[in-house]
């Protein structure tokens, strides 16, 4: 697998998506110190956990090898701030999108909410990578006047 290396440097920041994430797709969200990540990486990414080895994940797979798959995730994406600190993620749930009707997916959606100790500047993005690239957003949160979330420009 490529090794993946990017920094994110937070002053401007594009509007997030407001629904979920399409297949193939790395989203982080950062307000102050709180760190929220979606990702929805092809299930060809995870072929030690396969057990049908089909490139698909049923629930029941997805259930049984939860714990692998969240350790095979954590090693592909390993995030630091501008000062090499990881933060500490508080809660983490992979799921198995599928469509109405459908037994398999053929990704995984992956969420975590985690904390930093400061408020970072930056954030280094690192790790083995996924079989084929996603497509990343990054977005700087803050509570506008009403009390809501609003990307900062």
């Amino acid at each position: 697998m490529p090794v993946l290396v990017a920094v994110l440097v937070l002053a401007h920041a594009s509007l997030a998506r407001a629904h979920g994430l399409e297949a193939g797709q790395l989203e982080l969200q950062l307000e102050g110190k709180r760190l929220r990540i979606a990702a929805t990486p092809p299930a060809s990414s995870f072929p030690g956990q396969d057990a049908e080895h089909d490139g698909l994940f049923s629930f029941d797979e997805m259930r049984k090898q939860r714990a692998a798959l969240r350790l095979a995730f954590e090693r592909a994406v390993a995030l630091t701030d501008d000062r090499g600190q990881p933060p500490r993620c508080e809660r983490a749930d992979i799921s198995a999108p599928t469509l109405p009707g459908a037994s398999q997916t053929d990704h995984l959606r992956f969420i975590q909410a985690c904390v930093f100790a400061e408020p970072p500047r930056a954030l280094l993005l690192s790790g083995a990578g996924f079989s084929e690239p996603l497509l990343l957003h990054a977005v700087r949160l803050r509570p506008n006047a009403q009390g809501q979330r609003e990307p900062v420009s």
